[in-house]
């Protein structure tokens, strides 16, 4: 687990190094499914702060009071930038997965993507936020069934074949599934 808002300066250096630029509200949105994508592939959370339903979807606070003076303008990623040693591979590869699967997309359709989504609709009532912090178990519960649903893809595939499971904490797909609808019968099933 990375302290907030040096995850925050770790993803705005990668994004960078791709060519995609972030905003305050961008960046927010980022976090939030780099957090969420940790929680459902590791079972722990990726960064140290909470995230809470604010109006304009989820936010993490101590990211929002580092980068607020930006306003919408793109964050100043650092000049020279490496990857700090001695952090988890699997951060990483959650970064490039987020990076690569929603860093072309901008702020503002980010901000109602998760608006759509039950993390943030859970804290909302008759359009009215609670402002209250989305747990990690909404997160993990969520992501989890975007994964199971979703994204059955080689890349998340990758990051799950790297997290450090047991072979008793493994689950494996009977080698009698050959259909994405037999498949997605399975995954229903649990």
């Amino acid at each position: 687990m990375i302290e907030s808002t040096i995850f925050a300066e770790i993803l705005v250096a990668e994004a960078a190094n791709r060519g995609i630029f972030v905003s305050h509200m961008k960046l927010q949105k980022l976090v939030y499914y780099c957090q969420g994508y940790h929680l459902a592939s590791k079972g722990t959370p990726i960064i140290t702060g909470t995230i809470r339903a604010w109006e304009h979807g989820p936010v993490c606070e101590e990211i929002y009071q580092q980068y607020k003076s930006y306003g919408k303008e793109n964050i100043d990623a650092p000049k020279l930038w490496e990857r700090p040693p001695g952090l988890d591979e699997s951060i990483f590869m959650i970064i490039d997965y987020v990076l690569n699967k929603l860093g072309k997309i901008g702020a503002w359709q980010l901000r109602c993507n998760t608006h759509q989504e039950e993390p943030w609709m859970d804290h909302c009532c008759e359009g009215i936020h609670d402002n209250e912090v989305i747990t990690h178990e909404e997160l993990e519960k969520f992501f989890t069934k975007e994964i199971s649903v979703n994204e059955q893809d080689n890349e998340f595939a990758r990051i799950m074949d790297a997290s450090e499971y047991t072979e008793d904490e493994l689950l494996i797909m009977p080698s009698t599934i050959t259909t994405a609808e037999q498949f997605n019968e399975w995954v229903e099933s649990f």
